[in-house]
């Protein structure tokens, strides 16, 4: 409950191959947000949980021109993105390949991936 991650930024980078369960993991009970990925690229084909994974009530991220893609997900029936419904205010942008986002985006409109 009191750990504090807020406001990192990562800019051109990547990730990609042997990722497990989640890519950017982002979760409370602490706070957790304004933690900002930019002109990156998220690529592993496959992972178990998703490729970005959101929750807790004092946290969010923004992703932020960032190409996510799964070329295994699809069978898999997993989404690229999970933000759970106790996160709000995530910003989300840029290429989304091969299955979707799971989230409330009434909470979240900030998600606009193209």
């Amino acid at each position: 409950e009191f750990s504090v991650v807020n406001s990192n930024r990562f800019h051109d980078g990547g990730m990609n191959g042997a990722i497990t369960d989640v890519g950017v993991l982002a979760e409370g009970p602490g706070a957790c947000n304004d933690n900002q990925f930019q002109g990156m690229f998220i690529e592993p084909p496959s992972t178990n949980i998703a490729h970005v994974y959101v929750s807790g009530s004092k946290t969010n991220v923004q992703l932020i021109y960032v190409r996510l893609e799964g070329t295994e997900m699809l069978a898999l029936q997993r989404p690229l993105i999970i933000v759970e419904d106790n996160s709000y205010g995530n910003v989300m942008n840029g290429m989304l390949g091969h299955t979707n986002v799971q989230a409330d985006f009434n909470k979240n409109p900030g998600i606009t991936f193209a």
